[in-house]
Order: C-alpha cells, then sequence, then structure tokens
C-alpha cells in the first residue's frame, strides 16, 4: 500500500526496529504463562493435582498480576519502559525456572502466584510504550503485530512443549521439569537483551537520521496535543473516565474467553485419544487461525478507520465458535472447527479493542488506564480456569463449560455495542 504520508516510512522503520523484538518479549511472556497447559499432561498426575486443583493453580497467576499491575506501570513511567520491562522479563523467567523443582499442590499455587506478581505490568507497560512512538494512524496495525506474538507463541510453544515433555528422565529430571527450566531461562535471555535492544524514546534512537527524528516527534506531538485538549492525562482522570470501567468489563470478558480454554484445550483433545505430540500439532494449527486474524484483520480497521463492527464481528464469532464446540464433544472434526471459530474471533478482535483507551488516555493516565483495563480483564483468566476445573470434577467432561465460557465473548460483545453507539451519538452530537 502506497502511504501518502511523508513520514510513513519513518514509520514502518520503527516498526522493524522493535517490534520484533517486543514480539518476541511477549511471546516468552504468553509461553511462560500459559505451557502449564502442556505441562498438565504428565505433570497432574506426578503431583496429584485434581482438575480444580489444577485449573485454581493456573488461574492464581492472575491474582498477582492483578494487584501488581497498576503499581508496575506507575513505576515504568517513573523509570523508563526500557528498564522496567527488562526487570519484568528477568523476573518472571526466574519464576518459571523455580517452578522446575515444586514438589506439590501448594508449591504449585505459590510459583504460579509469583509469576503473575513477576509479569504484572508487561503488556499495559509495552502499549504505553507503544504510544510513545506510534500514533493513532499508525498503532492498531502496531498492536496487532506485537499482540500476534502470543498467537505464534499459541503456535509454536505447544510444539516445543511437547517435545521437551519427551526428555523424561535426562538427568533425573522429569520432562515437564524439563519444559519449564529450559523455557524460563529463555525469558531470563530475552530480560537481558531489552536493555541492549529497547530506546525510551525517539530522541534517544541514534538509528534515526536527525530529520527522522524530527518527523517522528512532529507526528507523535500533534497526536498527544489533540487526544489530551480533549480528554487530559492524569491517571486521577483516566480513573474517573467511565470509558476505561466499561472498557475493563470488556477486556474481563474477552479474557475469560481465552484463558478458560488456553489451559484446558491440551486435556480437552486428550479426551478424543490424541497423543502429547499429536496434542501439541493440533493446538498449534488452532492458533495459526487466531494469528492470521491478528495480524490482517487490524490493517483492515487501520486501512478503512473503522473500530466499532472490526471489534463486535468478530466476538460475536467467538461466542458461537464456544457455543458449537461445546455442544459436539462427541465429534472432534466438528469440536475443532468450533475452537478454531473462537480462537479467530478472539483473536482478530483483541489488537482493535487496544485501539479504544489509546484514542482517549495519555500520559501518565495511558500508563495507568492500560494498567487498569489489563488488571481488572485479567481477573477472568483466575475465575474462568477454575470454573473450567470444577465443572470437569462435577460433569466429567467439558461440554457444559465451553457454554459456559461462551457467556465471556457475549459480554464483551454487548459492551462493545453499546460503546458503538455512544460513540456514534457523540459523533452526530
Amino acid at each position: 500500500m502506497t502511504d501518502p504520508d511523508p513520514s510513513a516510512a519513518v514509520f514502518r522503520k520503527v516498526a522493524w526496529r522493535l517490534l520484533p523484538f517486543l514480539g518476541l518479549c511477549y511471546f516468552t511472556a504468553f509461553l511462560d504463562r500459559v505451557n502449564v497447559g502442556m505441562a498438565a499432561l504428565t505433570m497432574n498426575r506426578a503431583l496429584g493435582l485434581s482438575a480444580t486443583a489444577f485449573g485454581t493453580g493456573a488461574g492464581i497467576f492472575f491474582i498477582g498480576y492483578f494487584f501488581f499491575e497498576l503499581p508496575s506501570n506507575i513505576v515504568l513511567v517513573r523509570v523508563g519502559p526500557r528498564r522496567w520491562i527488562a526487570r519484568i522479563a528477568i523476573s518472571w523467567g526466574l519464576v518459571t525456572v523455580c517452578t522446575a523443582f515444586i514438589r506439590g499442590q501448594w508449591e504449585f499455587l505459590a510459583v504460579r502466584f509469583l509469576l503473575g506478581v513477576a509479569e504484572a505490568g508487561f503488556f499495559p507497560g509495552v502499549l504505553y510504550f507503544l504510544t510513545l512512538w506510534f500514533p493513532s494512524a499508525w498503532r492498531g496495525r502496531a498492536i496487532g503485530i506485537f499482540m500476534a506474538s502470543a498467537s505464534v507463541s499459541s503456535i509454536v510453544g505447544p510444539l516445543v512443549s511437547g517435545h521437551l515433555l519427551k526428555m523424561d528422565g535426562i538427568a533425573g529430571l522429569d520432562g515437564w521439569r524439563w519444559l519449564f527450566l529450559i523455557e524460563g531461562l529463555a525469558a531470563v535471555i530475552v530480560g537481558v537483551l531489552c536493555l541492549r535492544v529497547l530506546v525510551e524514546k525517539p530522541a534517544d534512537a541514534s538509528w534515526l537520521a536527525p530529520v527522522e527524528r524530527q518527523s517522528l516527534e512532529a507526528a507523535l506531538a500533534s497526536d498527544r496535543q489533540v487526544r489530551t485538549a480533549v480528554n487530559g492525562h492524569t491517571l486521577l482522570s483516566a480513573l474517573r473516565n467511565p470509558r476505561v470501567w466499561l472498557l475493563s468489563l470488556a477486556s474481563f470478558g474477552q479474557i475469560f474467553g481465552v484463558y478458560s480454554v488456553v489451559f484446558w484445550q491440551p486435556l480437552i483433545l486428550k479426551t478424543f485419544g490424541n497423543s502429547t505430540l499429536d496434542i501439541a500439532y493440533i493446538s498449534s494449527a488452532i492458533s495459526v487461525i487466531g494469528v492470521i486474524g491478528m495480524v490482517l484483520w487490524p490493517r483492515h480497521s487501520d486501512r478503512t478507520g473503522e473500530r466499532n463492527w472490526h471489534f463486535t464481528a468478530p466476538m460475536a464469532l467467538a461466542c458461537l465458535g464456544f457455543v458449537i464446540a461445546g455442544l459436539s464433544l462427541h465429534s472432534q472434526p466438528v469440536a475443532l472447527l468450533g475452537l478454531c471459530l473462537a480462537s479467530l474471533g478472539i483473536a482478530a478482535a483483541v489488537p482493535i479493542f487496544w485501539t479504544y483507551p489509546t484514542e482517549f488516555l495519555t500520559g501518565a493516565g495511558a500508563a495507568g488506564g492500560f494498567a487498569v483495563i489489563n488488571s481488572i480483564g485479567n481477573l477472568a483468566g483466575y475465575f474462568g480456569p477454575q470454573i473450567v476445573g470444577i465443572m470437569r470434577d462435577l460433569t466429567g467432561g467439558f461440554a457444559g463449560a465451553l457454554l459456559l465460557v461462551a457467556l465471556g465473548p457475549l459480554i464483551t460483545l454487548c459492551v462493545g455495542l453499546y460503546l458503538g453507539a455512544a460513540r456514534s451519538r457523540e459523533a452526530l452530537a
């Protein structure tokens, strides 16, 4: 696509410089967050974990995340994204390494909680960082590319984890222990690299020519001026804005759908009699669908300038997908179709969702607002997996749980429709 904006070449240069590495960071974050799903194929029996205990442990990550998300982002604004993102990555890597040495249920719960504490602030911190480099017109694409790395992690992660599980007995360690050890060390390395690769702001970018820095800073200043004039930029103003709390509810519904399934998908696939490697490849194939939607759909939204229907239509698709999966667990092909539709819908909608708060939050308000929305939304990551585990223990299957999961995207769809209608009324006023 030919862009008439003379700064387009600069933004592309910035994108190529920053987004691949930020994507690698998010790749490792998502991998270390959800690799417990693959580990559960052998870990649960070794530790004697029931379905409810595993669901609670998988989800308790988000309790630690919730309580430390906002404080983490307040510190990030003070010390700068480069150093704080590096600290976050090194911390969660070390906690993941510790997970390799747990011996029972309570240690499992403890390390999962600490993992949430360690990772808190990473995702909204990167979103804040992107506002320092990309104006509104480019942000949908930037967020989409960054977030696609989580879907790539969902593709590659099960394959890597599946093969690491085959290391059973090497050096006297179980395969699931090797999984946490190796994947945790990878995050530590990425964290150290943050200090060398990331740059705080355009003025510090030695890899941009002076005229490129001036063009970039002028475009960003103009974008901030428009948004600040309308909405303000303090943390207090962000917390007083009702849209922050509506978006928090929408995020809760969206994430309820994501993590209710992502931790349990390997065990759901196991009920069809699939082997460990078969489960890894099937999980990866489902995630491929999500990556396609996450990359292409936000680009179309940026080109057209339309957000509302680009957000609500995928959420309707995700809701439908979970319903199909829940009603079709007697047939693996149909159930997989439902899971693919759910993956496509949620992945396509997520980057569009995160353009909403960037339209009215700036400065410290942006960092704090992102943290509030993300931390409240991520509470669904605690309740969702736990509810699935309870339903599994009560019913002996996953059908009822998947139908319940469909309520998450439905809530988000309703909030999206309301926000779209409100935006239309403001445009006509």
